[in-house]
């Protein structure tokens, strides 16, 4: 059941095209936030993003009639109603 969740989330061709982009885990829990907090603030999370858009793109598969915008990813500016 793992295995058929992790395809359906993270297809062989997803990863192909996400696998380049972070460098090697760690195995230990310290060592993963290390490293997790890392690669966010070198903005690793930012170019996977841009990445499978790009990707998406240039098949013509991003539907822009539905798109979210949350407050993780994008800063509300101060005095704006």
């Amino acid at each position: 059941m793992g295995a058929d969740l992790s395809k359906r989330l993270v297809p062989d061709e997803l990863w192909e095209l996400a696998a380049p982009l972070p460098p090697t885990f760690g195995t230990s829990p310290a060592t993963a936030h290390r490293r997790f907090t890392v690669w966010t603030e070198a903005g690793l999370w930012r170019r996977l993003h841009r990445a499978v858009l790009d990707e998406l793109g240039a098949r013509s598969e991003v539907d822009w009639a539905s798109a979210m915008v949350d407050a993780a990813s994008v800063r509300a500016r101060r005095g704006d109603r």
